[in-house]
């Protein structure tokens, strides 16, 4: 990910589970330039469900070693998730 103050962050995970499409499940680890994980690993699931033609994402990012780690991804994804939506109607 590259931010817009200019820093770069990496992150890197595994597929678990591909339900086109309804489902992905994966691993989530911050890590540093050359692949190194610089927090514990997470589970990121992602669900798609059909909603009168409209589509409602229900994301669930799970567990954290720490409270303040837990609040710091809810930050942002939903700082992403409000860009996201901000996107969307552009296209």
């Amino acid at each position: 990910m590259h931010a817009a103050h200019g820093v770069d962050y990496w992150q890197q995970g595994i597929f678990r589970e591909i339900v086109p499409p309804k489902r992905l499940v994966r691993t989530y680890c911050w890590a540093d330039a050359d692949g190194n994980p610089t927090q514990a690993e997470t589970v990121l699931t992602l669900t798609f469900d059909d909603l009168d033609g409209k589509t409602k994402l229900t994301l669930q990012h799970a567990v954290f070693d720490s409270v303040a780690a837990r609040d710091m991804h809810e930050a942002g994804w939903g700082s992403s998730l409000e860009r996201l939506a901000e996107y969307l109607p552009t296209m």
